[in-house]
């Protein structure tokens, strides 16, 4: 049983496991209803839409049930996780999650989805993640804005065969910088620059800056720096919805330099 087109060379155990379950295989068949209070409201704090193929028979009760009912619809259903306060609020948990391969790749997605970097989702994954983005690149149907992040997320790893790799698949998109693989050679701290909206962190009150950060080496201040920030973007979400508040950026450019820092 296989969850990808071009699965990894292992025996996924766990997802067997799942539906050797008498309950389980149902859902798998595709034979569950979803009109059970309790499972549609576990859906939605999952942070999975509500509609046709969807389903699940887990009602969600803490942190890691919302991940693990996202991660068996990602599983059974290519169904990412469609709210970025959700996601937000997962990587607040961290140390309280059970963090599987299975679920760092549907949070890098999702992640890259909802216009961030997915960060914490492609450092936790570990020397596997690269698989992943090269599945993320060879997938017809990836959206052009997802591969749009995904482009300075390789920069800032250094990884110009991917790059190169990408460019060839989605050579069509208009929102890549191109050319990109090039400056894979240059310093970490030149490659960070090459964002595009200026090296400086702008949602505080003292100065930031994006390679002022990297080279402090300072882990503890890049952390509270990402998680005020998150706190804000999970507000401005709560405000104005699902679109692109300004502060995202800045998420963005303190999620590279966290990728810089443990993957370059």
């Amino acid at each position: 049983m296989t969850t990808k087109d071009a699965p990894r060379k292992k025996v996924n155990f766990e997802r067997l496991e799942y539906f050797s379950d008498e309950d389980n295989i149902e859902q798998l068949l595709g034979f569950v209803p979803i009109d059970n209070p309790e499972t549609v409201e576990g859906l939605r704090q999952a942070g999975i839409p509500i509609g046709e193929g969807d389903v699940s028979t887990e009602a969600v009760e803490d942190i890691n049930a919302r991940l693990n009912t996202a991660t068996q619809n990602y599983n059974s259903n290519g169904t990412l996780i469609t709210d970025r306060e959700t996601i937000l609020e997962f990587r607040k948990r961290i140390p309280d999650l059970d963090l599987t391969e299975d679920k760092c790749e549907l949070l890098i997605w999702s992640s890259l989805n909802q216009r961030l970097q997915g960060a914490d989702w492609i450092v936790e994954y570990g020397e596997g993640v690269l698989d992943v983005i090269r599945s993320m690149i060879e997938d017809p149907g990836v959206k052009a804005h997802t591969i749009q992040r995904l482009e300075i997320t390789l920069l800032a790893m250094g990884e110009s065969e991917l790059l190169e790799e990408l460019y060839e698949q989605h050579s069509d998109n208009g929102l890549l910088k191109g050319d990109l693989s090039a400056e894979c050679d240059r310093s970490v701290e030149d490659r960070l620059g090459v964002y595009g909206s200026g090296n400086n962190i702008l949602f505080t009150d003292s100065e930031e800056n994006m390679i002022d950060l990297y080279d402090q080496r300072d882990d503890s201040r890049l952390l509270e720096l990402l998680n005020l920030c998150g706190d804000m973007l999970i507000d401005e979400s709560q405000s104005h919805g699902q679109g692109n508040p300004s502060i995202a950026t800045d998420f963005r450019k303190l999620e590279l330099v966290l990728i810089a820092r443990e993957l370059s």
